[in-house]
């Protein structure tokens, strides 16, 4: 979803206007943001961990290289499949998917058209419920779990992408538009009035 260009370059529309693609930065300084996103959620969620949990570095020692990569792997799918999650599915209507890219990265695509309040949703959906829901069930159960703690943890730093797109729509995307989403990019426009 790299897309650039000015203010200057925005669409501008009006009511019942056509679709206006999002702005975004550079791929060099969205790749920083994303950087400095990812450790950021990193911490937090880490810290997080260490206050709400009974942490044990000693169940950390146990994991190898191999057990690392399958995590990271369930974890992309997890990630993925929630966005998937968070879509509407309506019967007959446009579908939510899972894809693969050529360039070795998975990523949910809708075939259609979703509120501005709804895609921001879709965008928090795998944070809240890889990162925190592990984190919130360990306080409760007074436990800590490597698996679940490495999991938290790398899908924090995944979730880098979404939280920079998150704040690029808030900030763009006016309350009460639709969204949709191509291969490159993100578009929105204002809703059309129900006669």
């Amino acid at each position: 979803m790299r897309t650039s260009g000015s203010i200057a370059e925005m669409q501008r529309t009006v009511p019942g206007g056509s679709w206006c693609r999002l702005l975004e930065p550079e791929a060099d300084l969205a790749t920083l943001l994303e950087l400095a996103i990812g450790a950021t959620l990193c911490s937090a969620v880490f810290t997080l961990w260490v206050v709400a949990t009974p942490l044990n570095f000693g169940s950390l020692d146990d994991f190898a290289l191999a057990t690392i990569v399958v995590i990271a792997i369930v974890v992309a799918l997890l990630h993925e499949f929630m966005h998937v999650w968070a879509f509407p599915r309506l019967d007959g209507g446009p579908r939510a998917v899972v894809r693969f890219s050529l360039r070795l990265i998975l990523h949910a695509s809708y075939d259609g058209v979703v509120s501005r309040e709804r895609y921001l949703a879709v965008l928090v959906a795998p944070l809240a419920v890889v990162s925190l829901l592990p984190l919130l069930l360990a306080s409760l159960s007074a436990t800590t779990p490597g698996p679940l703690l490495v999991i938290s943890l790398l899908n924090a730093l995944a979730s880098s992408g979404d939280v920079l797109t998150f704040v690029l729509v808030a900030c763009q995307v006016p309350r009460g538009c639709e969204i949709r989403s191509g291969t490159d990019t993100l578009a929105w426009k204002y809703r059309q009035a129900v006669a």
